[in-house]
């Protein structure tokens, strides 16, 4: 077995961020294009608040069919686009069974 990943994997990673950042997008108030995979949400962006962060919440439960505990609410779980995608992937076991952070 090869441990690259496939194309399938690497397209499904890609469309995961995509679809994150646009959330963030909407939930900010901001540009997708004002934001990276890397981008520091709490700091980097000025409107993305507890505010922005519960409505970001209410979409990622919308758009990938999962109810987000309280106990994971948390700011290193929602640091950056990135830190979400990786928790997205390990709640959706599209990652290895080990959570993040």
């Amino acid at each position: 077995m090869s441990s690259s990943k496939s194309k399938k994997d690497e397209l499904t990673d890609q469309t995961m961020m995509a679809t994150v950042i646009d959330l963030v997008a909407k939930a900010a108030g901001d540009k997708p294009a004002r934001i990276g995979p890397e981008t520091m949400l709490f700091s980097s962006l000025e409107t993305f608040d507890s505010f922005a962060m519960l409505e970001l919440v209410l979409r990622l439960e919308s758009t990938f069919a999962l109810s987000i505990p309280d106990e994971d609410l948390d700011r290193d779980i929602f640091r950056s686009p990135q830190t979400i995608v990786t928790y997205l992937c390990w709640r959706l076991r599209i990652a290895p069974p080990e959570k993040p952070v």
